[in-house]
């Protein structure tokens, strides 16, 4: 439940970073994100992994 925190829940990528700052620039503001899939991503030859949200992030002008 939100309670006024934010909280980060994602990193994007070098590209994805820059194509929100050009929307941002252009006016655009976020406005809703979607979880389409979570991928449990594994790396091998380790014991290592992670959940990747793939998502639809919506803007608005």
């Amino acid at each position: 439940m939100y309670e006024g925190k934010l909280t980060k829940l994602a990193s994007l990528s070098k590209n994805a970073r820059t194509d929100v700052a050009e929307l941002l620039a252009k006016g655009y503001s976020p406005q809703m994100a979607k979880v389409r899939f979570i991928v449990d991503w594994h790396e091998k030859d380790t014991d290592i992994s992670a959940a990747v949200v793939l998502a639809d992030v919506y803007f608005k002008k």
